[in-house]
């Protein structure tokens, strides 16, 4: 039961890479690095992956639209701007290394829906309009992180992670109108972004795994004079490891983004703290491979000024280990 058991954690650990780019209005990405642990898909476990694994995940955000005629009403008082959904497929590889360090790398193709923005310059010079997007998408910036398990014992163990994130993403996409779109629903951003974190993996037993994470992200200027505010993520995942292979889990993200900056002025309509709750199930596929699915509901958000608050986030894949 533990070969078959230490078989199906090392599948998990590899089966998804979320990108650097922590998620809220107006930044697309996953909150989580790459998947490390067996507990979650968004917390980033110390399980560490031996060999090589590939993986393709699916990810789809909602969120709740405001009355266009406030917008309307806003215009020439507040800059706001609002969108129905974004949608991202991301492409993946973990590489272990050694016994203690792994590598993965993850690239997104991004796409944002329903658009509607009060200030920007069509805007400005057609009062009573709303500038209007009906899809923006292209290539997402290039994730990569290392993990290094510098304590174990037992069952327990904890890691360092450190990642970067590359300008790689398409940075010209535009509105309705032909003008260049904001950075903040652009799919790239154009700047160098850097994170620092800590994660832990236990297993209890042959019952019960959990994973946690700290994460911090400072990120640089980017396209359009524009800089994503930092943030700080703090992940909790339980999950319960039946001989089935079949491993349902649960977890909660708590996540607080500063606000945006663009053009050395700080956007009073960006930042985001939440906490929210994600359920979901891995399944294995023979010896190799797992297919998984989750979804995120917000218990509680605070989003500074005027934002459109999240309905739910869906997150689909499938993992190979080679």
């Amino acid at each position: 039961m533990k070969n078959a058991r230490l078989i199906v954690l090392g599948l998990i650990a590899g089966s998804a890479i979320l990108p650097l780019q922590a998620a809220a209005h107006g930044s697309h990405g996953a909150a989580g690095g790459a998947l490390g642990g067996a507990s979650g898909i968004i917390t980033s476990g110390a399980q560490i992956s031996q060999g090589t694994s590939l993986s393709v995940q699916y990810e789809r955000r909602d969120y709740k639209l405001r009355d266009e005629t406030q917008l309307l009403a806003l215009q020439g008082v507040e800059d706001v701007h609002q969108h129905k959904r974004s949608e991202a497929l991301y492409l993946s590889a973990t590489v272990g290394l050694t016994q203690d360090w792994d590598m993965s790398f993850s690239l997104p193709y991004v796409r944002f829906s329903g658009f509607a923005d009060n200030g920007d310059a069509y805007a400005q010079t057609n009062p009573g309009t709303l500038s209007r997007t009906d899809t923006a998408k292209g290539v997402g910036d290039l994730n990569i992180q290392a993990r290094y398990r510098f304590w174990q014992q037992s069952d327990h163990q904890v890691a360092a992670l450190m990642g970067l994130k590359l300008p790689s993403g398409d940075i010209r996409q535009k509105t309705n109108q032909g003008d260049i779109l904001g950075a903040h629903n652009q799919p790239g951003s154009g700047s160098v972004d850097f994170q620092l974190g800590v994660a832990y993996s236990g297993f209890y037993q042959d019952i019960a795994a959990i994973s946690a994470d700290v994460i911090g992200r400072i990120n640089t200027e980017g396209a359009g004079e524009f800089r994503a505010g930092n943030s700080l993520q703090v992940d909790l995942a339980l999950s319960f490891l039946p001989r089935s292979m079949i491993v349902p889990f649960i977890e909660f993200n708590l996540l607080h983004m500063d606000r945006d900056i663009e053009n050395n002025a700080v956007k009073k309509n960006s930042g985001l703290s939440s906490l929210s709750l994600t359920p979901g199930v891995f399944v294995r596929i023979g010896k190799h491979q797992t297919v998984y699915g989750a979804i995120s509901y917000p218990l509680w958000e605070e989003l500074p000024g005027i934002q459109n608050d999240g309905k739910y986030r869906l997150l689909l894949g499938y993992g190979i280990g080679l």
